[in-house]
């Protein structure tokens, strides 16, 4: 949980136009989990089949699942083959958008090779992967003796997407 706080507290950008999506699009809707987030335990709730059974369709080996009615449909937060996840789902119980914590074992290899041929002196320590509008972006966090960064990767292209020097 720890990596989640790390990285959600890093992620704070907000994107505002789907043709920006491509450049900037790995804190799409970070404060809307947030949000999501601190109410979920005290809103938890049990969906219809219809719903469950379309979710399943986009993740498999689901436990712990906390569900939350939205005006849109569904916010669920749960573990997938073991990665945290957390996810908005349409009223039918479609995927729209979702966000995966994990480390760099779970790292696609293409993206961890890309990471590691530029920044081949650092440690991968965590990963945040961000689904939205049909394109996913890698947040990788980057870490060696005096400082760690946040690589976003999406599409192929690669940036810092924010840079701290440890205390």
């Amino acid at each position: 949980m720890a990596v989640c706080l790390l990285i959600a507290s890093s992620a704070t950008a907000q994107v505002n136009s789907v043709s920006f999506y491509n450049k900037k699009t790995a804190s799409i809707f970070v404060s809307e989990f947030e949000s999501y987030n601190a109410a979920s335990s005290s809103n938890s709730i049990t969906v219809e089949d219809r719903v469950s059974k379309n979710f399943a369709k986009d993740f498999s080996g689901i436990t712990d699942a906390v569900w939350t009615k939205t005006n849109s449909g569904f916010h669920v937060n749960f573990m997938s083959n073991g990665i945290q996840t957390w996810a908005a789902l349409s009223k039918k119980g479609i995927c729209l958008k979702s966000v995966r914590y994990y480390s760099e074992k779970n790292l696609p290899v293409a993206i961890r090779t890309q990471v590691k041929n530029v920044y081949s002196q650092f440690n991968i320590t965590s990963v945040q992967e961000v689904y939205s509008d049909h394109t996913t972006a890698y947040l990788v966090t980057i870490a060696d003796a005096a400082t760690w960064k946040v690589i976003r990767v999406v599409n192929g292209e690669m940036d810092i997407w924010k840079e701290y020097v440890k205390g």
